[in-house]
């Protein structure tokens, strides 16, 4: 409750007590008209401010496909990179034309939960298509089976024929005689034909899909083609009819959730990242930094998202370009996340390769250990890795036990005689340990589980490497990409300095900071590529996350400074603003108390220190000194205020209209009153200084009015 806030009904509170008592819901309708959702005063439709829950059940599906997908396709090459990147755009683009289509037309019935069942349905089928999906490779025509191919055209296919279906129902319910005036039918009818001819190429292409010969690579090229056509298509048509814009709904809700849900899948990477390389060992200091980093990488991305989310309308095409923006956003934060738990997992195989191989040194240089005594060291060292506790580890110790045995029958494979002046590329280690390191070093990485594919010709280790490497170049092109994203949202959100030709949007430490970072990353992912051995130095010393936090840590203090200034620039405007309306409300108010003390002996007096307490700091015969000859004016501009906020005073009806509503206009415009609370405060001010019958409702809309008004706050 607040000051001015009345007391609660006893009668009212029993009612709603009461009303607690009935847990009944109300039966859920069978079919809500759409135009229930429409608001009058926005002139767009708004059926609701938040998101509800078949909405969110709804995003399950889709971050159930993401993890599905990510779980069996470890980017390891370009062909994989690429494959992944064109299943998220399949599976993100079908899952935001239907929340667009949620966030304007949808509410709760029977009827929605039976669309949203044919969406799952669509979703699970999508499912399906992850498990074996590769569209980039090597060889397009024998890397995804066909039929994978076709149940993606079949999924597509339903969902863009129930998307048309639910935009000519929602078309039909708005033109009926009452509605006709808004002119919704003809951008509901294209949006329904825009996804019909979407769903009749794909029928097309569904059919086309069962011919083994032909060109698959033609065929995908045109797929994807459509779906960007279908994509930008969407949102034109919401940019020039306006009646159809995201403006009031809960759109931005939406998408934010679902950035939220796939650093969530982060999160769930980060735990397994924990047990795969702290839980054998136990933890460890370099480790243990390293999941603090991609703790800290989730945290910041969180708060340079949605400490700069739009809480208010910033134009229709803007949002459009907002909201499209968020594919490519949601692309980089998967990118980041996965890149950070692949990065982790390289610097922890690299240090225990490096363990393995030094406790090998040591044992076979250092020690000149042979026979019995050389295996059963060997065979502790691997020990302590626990490789055995993975199924695929456990599989490929066969042939590092082999290698051992064959180690201890050699006879003086590690006398002072075999292992000085070696310099070799076996760390300094006798030829005849080659195999042991090879096939224990394998060993080590595929106990991780990491879904590495064979490849002919390539050691396991090998193919890591390369993976990893793939890796370092995506993780830092994603970091590009978030941090572009970041700068366009800003000054899409930004609308303190002007239009998009004003210097003060580029230049402020926000955008720059971001600018920076983009061009760092860049810096780092040249330098990776170029050169091989500067990229493993910098995987296996474990730089490539606390690099990525101190990026991010920079931008989100120049995001708190650039806050912290703006807001005490406003607090001393505020000041300046405030001390200019206290001015002349003081000198009105003294004089209206001391007309009113004359006329009003007994009750004058009373109100003149009652408002000393809260509002004089000067004496009356000062007010009065400096008004001098203008004091008839001020004491009409007090009955002005008075009789404009619903006071019943005597003699208003001497006043012409006229007059009140420029005396009013000067006492607020003409200090430049800019913010709501002086409204508030100055209202409440007036109301102690006549306490006669006071309408209150006339006061709320007083204040909106004088509050739509102002341009501050």
């Amino acid at each position: 409750m607040t000051a001015t806030s009345p007391p609660p009904d006893p009668k009212s509170h029993t009612a709603t007590y009461e009303h607690n008592d009935n847990t009944s819901r109300p039966i859920v309708p069978w079919f809500p008209s759409p135009i229930d959702g429409w608001d009058k005063e926005q002139q767009c439709f708004a059926p609701r401010h938040m998101a509800s829950t078949i909405e969110l059940f709804f995003d399950l599906w889709f971050v159930a496909n993401l993890a599905t997908f990510t779980q069996y396709h470890a980017i390891t090459n370009r062909y994989t990179f690429w494959s992944y990147v064109a299943f998220f755009f399949v599976l993100w683009t079908s899952w935001f034309h239907v929340v667009c289509f949620d966030a304007r037309f949808t509410s709760d019935s029977v009827w929605e939960r039976a669309c949203k069942t044919v969406h799952f349905c669509s979703f699970a089928a999508l499912a399906l298509v992850g498990y074996k999906f590769a569209p980039v490779a090597r060889d397009v025509q024998d890397a995804t089976p066909h039929w994978v191919y076709r149940v993606m055209c079949f999924a597509l296919l339903l969902s863009r024929v129930w998307l048309a279906l639910q935009y000519v129902v929602t078309a039909v319910s708005c033109s009926s005689a009452p509605h006709r005036e808004l002119r919704l039918m003809l951008p509901l009818l294209l949006n329904a034909a825009l996804f019909l001819s979407v769903a009749g190429i794909l029928s097309g292409m569904f059919m086309n899909f069962a011919n083994l010969e032909n060109n698959l690579t033609a065929v995908l090229i045109g797929m994807y083609a459509v779906l960007f056509i279908e994509f930008f298509g969407s949102l034109s048509i919401s940019m020039i009819w306006q009646r159809l814009s995201f403006k009031a709904t809960h759109i931005g809700e939406r998408l934010g959730l679902l950035g939220l849900i796939i650093i969530g899948e982060g999160v769930i990477g980060t735990t397994k990242t924990i047990t795969r390389t702290l839980g054998r060992t136990g933890p460890n200091f370099h480790g243990t930094v390293q999941i603090f980093c991609i703790i800290l990488i989730l945290l910041f991305m969180w708060i340079l998202y949605f400490d700069r989310v739009p809480h208010y309308r910033f134009g229709t095409v803007k949002q459009d370009f907002w909201m499209a923006l968020h594919l490519p956003f949601h692309l980089a934060i998967l990118g980041v996340v996965e890149g950070s738990q692949q990065l982790v997992q390289a610097r922890y195989v690299y240090e225990s390769i490096t363990e393995l191989h030094l406790n090998v040194w040591r044992a076979c240089v250092g020690g000149n250990l042979d026979g019995q005594a050389l295996a059963s060291n060997l065979t502790k060292s691997l020990d302590y890795y626990k490789i055995d506790e993975s199924a695929r580890g456990t599989l490929a110790l066969p042939q590092v036990f082999h290698q051992i045995n064959i180690l201890s029958n050699i006879t003086d494979v590690c006398s002072p005689t075999n292992t000085v002046g070696l310099g070799n590329d076996v760390y300094d280690l006798p030829e005849s340990f080659r195999g042991f390191l090879v096939e224990s070093t394998d060993a080590l990485v595929q106990s991780l589980n990491i879904d590495i594919p064979f490849e002919e010709d390539m050691r396991t280790i090998e193919v890591a490497l390369h993976s990893w490497s793939v890796v370092y170049t995506y993780f830092w092109s994603a970091i590009i990409l978030l941090e572009t994203c970041y700068i366009v949202t800003h000054l899409l959100a930004d609308v303190e300095h002007g239009n998009w030709r004003s210097l003060k949007r580029y230049i402020s430490p926000s955008v720059l900071s971001r600018g920076v970072m983009v061009i760092l990353a860049a810096i780092m992912l040249t330098l990776g590529t170029t050169n091989p051995a500067f990229e493993q130095d910098y995987i296996a010393r474990g730089w490539s996350l606390p690099t990525v936090v101190l990026m991010l840590w920079v931008i989100c203090i120049c995001d708190r400074a650039v806050k912290l200034w703006k807001q005490r620039r406003r607090r001393r405007q505020h000041y300046k603003t405030l001390s200019a309306t206290t001015t002349e409300l003081q000198t009105c108010i003294i004089l209206m108390t001391s007309s009113s003390e004359e006329k009003y002996p007994s009750k004058g007096p009373m109100r003149l220190t009652r408002l000393r307490v809260f509002l004089i700091p000067a004496t009356k015969e000062e007010v009065e000194n400096r008004l001098q000859d203008d004091q008839d004016q001020r004491k009409e501009a007090v009955w002005a205020q008075l009789f404009w906020y619903g006071v019943d005073t005597p003699h208003t009806d001497e006043m012409n209209l006229s007059g009140l509503q420029r005396c009013f206009w000067q006492a607020m415009e003409s200090n430049k009153v800019r913010s709501f609370s002086n409204i508030r405060w100055a209202v409440i001010l007036l109301l102690i200084v006549d306490s006669s019958v006071v309408k209150l409702h006339l006061v709320f809309l007083s204040m909106g009015g004088a509050a739509k008004r102002m341009s501050g706050e």
